[in-house]
């Protein structure tokens, strides 16, 4: 299942309260930029974060 998220904490709060995902995975986006939501989403109760990178998966936690 993919959802797009634009920028907003509350909504991917939500979103995974409600899907209780084990795993997050952030398209079109840098490593540098999600260092900080990569920790704000395992507060979350997210066990698993990665970045798809040139048809590998770059885990970031």
């Amino acid at each position: 299942m993919k959802i797009k998220l634009h920028a907003d904490k509350n909504q991917l709060r939500e979103m995974v309260k409600i899907l209780e995902p084990k795993e997050v995975c952030f398209f079109h986006q840098s490593a540098k930029k999600l260092i900080d939501v990569v920790e704000y989403v395992k507060e979350l109760g997210v066990e698993k974060v990665s970045l798809p990178i040139k048809r590998k998966l770059l885990i970031l936690n």
